[in-house]
């Protein structure tokens, strides 16, 4: 599947060279995870650029998906259809995260 678009003039070729990078480590990771309908996936870090992208393809494999990020970032995590997103600054998510199938920590 070849994607083409236009690169905005704003961005210099090495920066938008950089964007499919988030993306591709998300994929590379999740393929390896071996998700399936209903499969529990916990993403630390899901307002970043891997988190993002894992939470989004974790849905697209039928994951059930916990976003967990920062308050800024609550809506950004929530708007692919995370069934649930935990605020690391606020609440101790540990405890509140339950049981997954699969975790990635897409911080460190």
């Amino acid at each position: 599947m070849g994607v083409i678009a236009a690169k905005p003039a704003k961005l210099s070729f090495s920066q938008v060279a950089a964007l499919p990078v988030g993306g591709m480590t998300a994929d590379q990771i999740l393929r390896r995870l071996d998700l399936c309908t209903g499969s529990q996936l916990l993403v630390y870090g899901a307002s970043g650029s891997v988190g993002s992208y894992a939470v989004q393809l974790g849905l697209y494999y039928g994951a059930e998906v916990t976003a967990v990020c920062g308050t800024a970032n609550q809506q950004l995590a929530a708007n692919p259809g995370a069934a649930k997103v935990l605020d690391y600054t606020i609440t101790n998510w540990i405890d509140q995260a339950g049981r997954y199938d699969a975790i990635v920590d897409a911080v460190g």
